[in-house]
């Protein structure tokens, strides 16, 4: 095979190998990409400027975490798995970072607590005992 022979043939082969992976792939062509599963340690969804949107991620202690991002990239809600006791939470913030309310469980029931500007809290509502559990009558 000649130089100008290569030059003609392998620019086509390996054009024509990245269109069959583009397919093999599922990309359309306004971008979208199309599969069954994605595994992955963390997957982020930009803004079109490239600023995070939300961010999901696995933890070291197998856990998992969603956050979400307002304006100016801040923190503005996490969904996750608290470390004290590994029970579900949901965790929504001021714009400077500051928790406002907090959704979580406990081994009683539910809790809801809810803080101040300064991030004090200042309501927490929480599940206590049924009647059933202080061994008084039925719930019926």
């Amino acid at each position: 095979m000649s130089d100008r022979e290569r030059w003609i043939i392998y620019p086509l082969l390996f054009s024509a190998l990245a269109l069959s992976a583009k397919n093999w792939l599922g990309t359309s062509a306004d971008g979208e990409l199309t599969v069954a599963k994605i595994r992955c340690n963390e997957l982020v969804a930009t803004s079109p400027s490239g600023k995070p949107c939300v961010r999901i991620r696995g933890r070291m202690d197998a856990s998992g975490q969603a956050i979400f991002y307002g304006a100016g990239s801040k923190v503005v809600t996490v969904i996750g798995v608290d470390s004290k006791d590994a029970s579900g939470l949901v965790e929504i913030r001021r714009p400077d970072g500051t928790t406002q309310i907090m959704l979580s469980s406990n081994e009683r029931g539910g809790v809801i607590e809810v803080f101040d500007r300064q991030g004090d809290s200042q309501v927490r509502l929480e599940a206590t005992e049924s009647e059933k559990e202080r061994g008084g009558g039925s719930d019926e």
